[in-house]
């Protein structure tokens, strides 16, 4: 029979397990494209936003954000920008 702290421990991941991100997204955060200089602002949920600090990737802690906002989060790198940089389209290197 496992301890009562296993079980604890157990059932706190199980819980982790179920949560949904983005349920409390009332933390503005307000960046700066370090490359056109234009302010964008988010709002997130600061849970999502402390997971990635620490150290949990971006895609899993803040699913419902578009790709490129969280591009943006990562590399301080406005949409706009990252499409110019970086082209999806792989003609676009020749």
């Amino acid at each position: 029979m496992p301890s009562p702290q296993r079980a604890d421990a157990v059932a706190r991941v199980a819980a982790k397990r179920q949560v949904l991100h983005g349920n409390n997204r009332n933390q503005l955060i307000v960046l700066r494209c370090r490359v056109c200089g234009k302010w964008v602002a988010l709002r997130v949920d600061p849970d999502d936003l402390a997971a990635h600090n620490n150290g949990v990737f971006i895609q899993n802690a803040m699913p419902y954000l578009a790709p490129e906002l969280r591009e943006l989060l990562i590399s301080s790198t406005c949409p706009d920008c990252w499409a110019v940089l970086c082209p999806s389209d792989p003609l676009a290197y020749s």
